[in-house]
């Protein structure tokens, strides 16, 4: 499983289009194989910055999706309405590290 965080920054004047285009993608996306769940964020500080978090099942769903025909058709429209490119994180659960639940947590100073 990953989660895959996008960070863009919306360009005054662009927002209402840039929401109809976000859920467009997102519209795509649900249907494509290995999505999970996505949820659209706005910093409470910065409403032109929107963070996007999706899950997928796998690596390689991500990639299928993002490297699609389809994909790249709207995020091609979309770049108009940012200020700067999108970030892209792709993020996976540690691996080879034991979480215990049995052991107890430094007292704070």
């Amino acid at each position: 499983m990953v989660r895959v965080i996008i960070e863009r920054r919306i360009r005054h004047g662009m927002e209402h289009e840039f929401w109809e285009m976000t859920a467009r993608l997102r519209t795509n996306a649900v249907p494509r194989r290995g999505y999970v769940s996505g949820e659209t964020w706005v910093d409470s500080n910065d409403p032109t910055r929107s963070i996007v978090i999706s899950t997928w099942l796998s690596p390689e769903d991500w990639m299928a999706w993002e490297t699609s025909a389809e994909r790249h058709a709207i995020t091609q429209a979309l770049e108009p309405l940012l200020t700067e490119p999108s970030r892209t994180y792709v993020l996976r659960p540690p691996q080879g590290i034991e979480v215990r639940s049995d052991v107890a947590m430094p007292a704070a100073a």
